[in-house]
């Protein structure tokens, strides 16, 4: 067996990370530290900005520099768009929907 078949493919993980981040936008915004702890996992604060990056060029999210505190932070908002595919995904898998069409695309 070769190793890239024991591997887990990255990008359902990329995407899961993904709606977990805006589900955390869509309670408020946030600064990437914030979301991190969040998360309650050990990821690289780069995996968290990259994510963040990734969906403001998807224009999911939006972000701007909060200069109320000392330190300059970026603070992450959910942009409508964002919000529309969090409320879409979340029907889908309320429904079955995207398990049944993965599970459907699997056996192929």
């Amino acid at each position: 067996m070769r190793k890239s078949e024991n591997m887990i493919d990255a990008q359902p993980l990329k995407s899961i990370l993904d709606l977990m981040v805006l589900k955390f936008l869509n309670d408020q915004p946030m600064y990437g530290y914030q979301i991190n702890k969040k998360l309650h996992k050990d990821h690289a604060a780069s995996t968290i900005y990259e994510v963040l990056q990734r969906l403001e060029r998807k224009r999911l999210v939006t972000s701007e520099y909060d200069m109320t505190t000392p330190r300059l932070r970026r603070v992450y908002r959910l942009r409508t768009e964002g919000q529309e595919l969090l409320h879409f995904t979340e029907a889908l898998l309320r429904n079955g929907e995207l398990i049944s069409a993965s599970a459907t695309t699997q056996k192929k």
